[in-house]
């Protein structure tokens, strides 16, 4: 397992939409003990943005999305770990074709894709 070089979680999205055109958008702090994102030297990790072609409610899923990104990525290099264990080396096809969608994920997510 590779060391972690994003901010560690938790991430927790705000949940409404704040600001006006063109800044729109949903928050995503690095920590869950202030929920509010008025001033952004509180942590935030990342900004959906609410253009005109996007609803309120699909910014605020984006940025659950995007607070979910490590909580994912431990679960995807868990995975990885476990299928690599289980059954020493005896696999269904299948878990071959899981292990590489995990591999790939995870390089995306590390900056190696």
């Amino acid at each position: 397992m590779s060391d972690a070089t994003h901010t560690p979680g938790p991430w927790v999205a705000e949940e409404r939409v704040t600001g006006g055109p063109p800044d729109a958008g949903c928050g995503v702090i690095a920590s869950d003990a202030e929920l509010s994102i008025s001033n952004p030297s509180r942590g935030i990790v990342a900004w959906a943005s609410r253009s005109v072609s996007r609803t309120n409610e699909e910014t605020i899923a984006n940025a659950r999305l995007i607070a979910a990104a490590p909580d994912l990525l431990a679960a995807l290099r868990n995975s990885r770990e476990y299928i690599q264990a289980d059954f020493e080396g005896i696999r269904d096809p299948r878990e071959n074709e899981l292990l590489d969608e995990i591999a790939a994920a995870i390089k995306k997510a590390e900056g190696r894709a």
